[in-house]
């Protein structure tokens, strides 16, 4: 059987539009493509009868995000059940005290509470899940401090289970030359990657879309970028990743889930 998935990272829910020379309606604008791109891949999921939908990190822009904001994503996320969602906490939106993620948040806010679709890493080391029939394991890792994580986790040994398609998820920086001048965290290499042995892995943490592609040219993992530009650093479409993962290959189509993007033009001013 065909796994297929749909992957949506890096969306910063609760961010604010910074863009002095945006006029305050055109940055409201700006902010109402945030949650609606969100809406727009969650629309998409159903759409695609996707077996599960994977956000690796960075779904709100600080663990101190606003109720409302947890409130929406809430309700968006159980509007797709039975559509089973994974989440992994990413630098900006870390699982400790006082995080939607966090057991604690469910006691404060028991009208908030997660879904029972969903299901979100908590720790700092890698844990897999495995679908009662053995379709698919997702194995994910959790940010649960303030901060970057220094450490080459993707270099260790990391478990996943026996499974049809076998998934990685996390949040993380992959080096290479020219690579983003991002903070870096759980840095990681595609060979280090490869090594792994996973069918794909589902990474947040860049906001440009970009496939990674083993020795012999076949696509093990990717991230799916920003999905609604907030300024010059998210230049071009939002997407989110569309997958099928069957026999051991993977095949990813970008969908366009945003309705506005920024676009850097350079123009010759001599002459």
């Amino acid at each position: 059987m065909a796994f297929r998935f749909l992957q949506v990272s890096d969306v910063h829910l609760g961010s604010r539009v910074n863009l002095r020379w945006l006029s305050q309606t055109q940055r409201d604008d700006v902010a109402e493509c945030v949650s609606a791109s969100f809406r727009a891949a969650m629309t998409l999921a159903r759409e695609r009868e996707v077996h599960a939908v994977l956000i690796p990190g960075d779904l709100f822009n600080d663990d101190g995000v606003g109720p409302n904001h947890v409130s929406w994503a809430v309700s968006c996320l159980r509007a797709i059940a039975p559509i089973p969602v994974f989440i992994a906490p990413g630098n900006h939106d870390p699982c400790w005290p006082g995080s939607p993620y966090h057991a604690g948040w469910a006691e404060r806010y028991p009208e908030m509470a997660w879904p029972d679709n969903v299901h979100i890493f908590t720790r700092p080391h890698f844990e897999t899940f495995t679908s009662p029939g053995g379709e698919f394991c997702i194995t994910g890792i959790a940010h649960t401090r303030a901060g970057t994580m220094s450490e080459r986790l993707i270099a260790g040994d990391i478990p996943r289970a026996d499974a049809a398609a076998r998934v990685l998820l996390f949040h993380g920086s992959r080096e290479f030359e020219g690579a983003p001048g991002k903070e870096k965290t759980l840095p990681f290499t595609g060979a280090e990657l490869e090594r792994q042995g996973f069918d794909w892995a589902a990474i947040g943490h860049y906001h440009a879309a970009a496939l990674i592609e083993n020795a012999n040219g076949e696509v093990i993992g990717g991230y799916s970028g920003c999905p609604p530009g907030r300024g010059l650093d998210a230049c071009g479409e939002g997407v989110a990743l569309v997958g099928t993962v069957a026999d051991g290959r993977v095949e990813i189509e970008p969908v366009p889930v945003s309705a506005r993007r920024f676009w850097s033009l350079e123009l010759p001013v001599d002459g």
